[in-house]
C-alpha cells in the first residue's frame, strides 16, 4: 500500500494527479490508508479516471497484488453527471454504492444519529445474552460476561458517535437483568471518548484528521464535530495548559 501512495503523491508532484478538497480552506486529500483498507480520492473526469486505472494497474505489475473487484466500490458525491458515473463504474469494474457500508462495525457515512440508527447495536446485545442464557449459564457467570462483553460491545461506536442517551440507558437496562449492580455508566464512558478525541484535536492540530473538521463549514458539520461540541464544556474543565517554550502564548489576552 505504501508503494500505491508514493505513486499518487509522485504523479500529485507532476501536477497530473488533482487531489481534492472538502473545502476551500480545507488541506488536500488524495488517498487515506489503514492496514490493508484503501480509500482514494479524485475528481469526476475522466483524464482523472485514465490516470488513475494506470496508477492501479502499475502498482499491480510491481507488487504482484490484484484488485479484489469484489470487495472494491466506487461512491459519488452529489450532483454529478449520472452518465459518466457509469462510465467510470463500467471501467473499473466496481459496482456504484450510494453507502460505504462499515467500517470497524462503525457507519462510515451517516446523518443525524437517532435511537433507531444504532438499534442494531441494543439487539446484538440483546441476542448476546439471549445465547447466554440458552446455554444455562449460572447466575454469577452471566455477571461476569456481562461486565466483560456486554458492555464492551458499544465501544466501538462510542469511540466516534455521541451515542443517544436512550441506547445507552436500554444496553445497560439488558446488562442489569443479568443481575447486579457494578456496571459503567455508558453515557460517562461515550463522554471519555469523545474527550480524548477533543484532547487529540488540540494538541495534534499538524494531523490530518484534525484539520479536516476545523475546515468545513460548521452548519453542514458532521456528527463528530456537533458530537464534540456537546462535551467541550466538560473538556475545557478537565485540561490545563502547559506554558512550554512560550510559543503559543498571547502575553496580552491569554489569562
Amino acid at each position: 500500500m505504501e508503494w500505491l501512495g508514493q505513486l499518487i503523491r509522485s504523479e500529485i508532484t507532476d501536477g497530473r494527479w488533482h487531489p481534492i478538497r472538502l473545502s476551500t480552506s480545507g488541506p488536500y486529500l488524495s488517498d487515506l490508508v489503514f492496514a490493508d483498507d484503501l480509500v482514494i480520492f479524485g475528481k469526476v473526469k475522466m483524464d482523472q479516471v485514465l490516470l488513475l486505472k494506470e496508477i492501479l494497474n502499475r502498482f499491480c505489475a510491481f507488487s504482484g497484488h490484484k484488485i479484489s473487484v469484489r470487495k472494491s466500490n466506487i461512491y459519488f458525491s452529489k450532483d454529478f453527471d449520472t452518465s459518466l458515473g457509469d462510465q467510470i463504474s463500467q471501467l473499473f469494474g466496481f459496482q456504484k454504492v450510494l453507502n460505504l457500508g462499515n467500517y470497524l462495525r462503525v457507519p462510515l457515512l451517516h446523518k443525524r444519529v437517532t435511537k433507531s440508527t444504532l438499534n442494531f447495536v441494543v439487539e446484538k446485545v440483546r441476542s448476546k445474552l439471549q445465547n447466554w442464557e440458552a446455554r444455562k449459564l449460572s447466575f454469577a457467570g452471566r455477571v461476569t460476561l456481562a461486565q466483560s462483553v456486554l458492555l464492551a460491545i458499544p465501544n466501538y461506536f462510542m469511540q466516534s458517535l455521541l451515542v443517544p442517551k436512550g441506547v445507552c440507558d436500554e444496553i445497560e437496562k439488558i446488562a442489569r437483568a443479568c443481575g447486579g449492580l457494578g456496571f459503567r455508566h455508558l453515557q460517562d464512558q461515550n463522554n471519555s471518548f469523545l474527550m480524548k478525541i477533543g484532547f487529540n484535536l488540540t494538541s495534534r492540530k499538524d494531523a490530518l484528521w484534525s484539520q479536516l473538521p476545523d475546515s468545513i463549514h460548521r452548519s453542514n458539520c458532521s456528527h463528530l464535530w456537533r458530537s464534540l461540541s456537546k462535551v467541550w464544556p466538560l473538556f475545557c474543565e478537565n485540561i490545563m495548559w502547559s506554558v512550554g517554550d512560550g510559543s503559543t502564548i498571547r502575553g496580552w489576552k491569554d489569562t
